[in-house]
């Protein structure tokens, strides 16, 4: 089974490096451009089905690929980034000053520890994960399913699954834009995978 994890294209607070997990932020003008060559560079792939965070940002990317090949997205909140809470809209800078404890030991161990009023990286994988499997009912052993999702939710499946297992902050993910292809072996027991290559917002193939 081959599985796409698509990481939407750029929106300005992207550029500004805020924290915008659940804001509901539209592409900017390069995320634009972006999501036209991903969907340019998907045109030859026999994609099954695509699902997208139901975020407005991971939506219009999704959208761009699925008129290519004439489907619909499968849109889920089970894809959106990481709930930053009290933190969302603000940048590193901003957050370190309101509260640089919190912030440190939440980079220490984000499965633990939540912004306030937002979500342990615990959580989001539990509710990810727990809607991957019951999707995996309907997907095909030589199907490809295409992902359009966030940084964490990527970051997260790449770090659980990976042998030996990673710490989350040591996984590198795809840029805004970019996209990884993945061989998946599904069981009881959890997924294995096998990058196989990535396809940059250029459409330039990288093995």
């Amino acid at each position: 089974m081959r599985w796409i994890w698509v990481r939407h294209g750029r929106t300005a607070a992207n550029v500004m490096k805020r924290y915008i997990g659940h804001l509901d932020e539209p592409l900017d003008e390069v995320g634009v451009d972006q999501v036209d060559r991903l969907a340019e560079a998907f045109r030859d792939f026999p994609i099954t089905r695509i699902y997208s965070s139901d975020l407005r940002r991971a939506q219009a990317t999704a959208s761009a690929i699925a008129q290519v090949h004439q489907q619909n997205p499968i849109l889920t909140p089970a894809l959106r980034e990481l709930n930053f809470g009290d933190w969302e809209g603000k940048s590193y800078e901003e957050i370190a000053q309101g509260d640089a404890l919190l912030l440190s030991r939440w980079l220490a161990n984000p499965c633990e520890i939540a912004p306030p009023n937002g979500e342990r990286l615990e959580e989001l994988g539990a509710r990810f994960e727990q809607w991957l499997r019951s999707e995996l009912g309907q997907m095909q052993e030589e199907g490809t399913y295409l992902f359009v999702t966030h940084g964490g939710p990527i970051r997260w499946f790449l770090s659980q699954y990976a042998i030996p297992k990673r710490s989350f902050w040591d996984v590198t993910v795809p840029t805004h834009g970019d996209s990884l292809v993945l061989d998946v072996i599904c069981s009881e027991e959890g997924f294995r995978y096998r990058v196989d290559f990535m396809i940059f917002c250029s459409g330039i193939l990288s093995e």
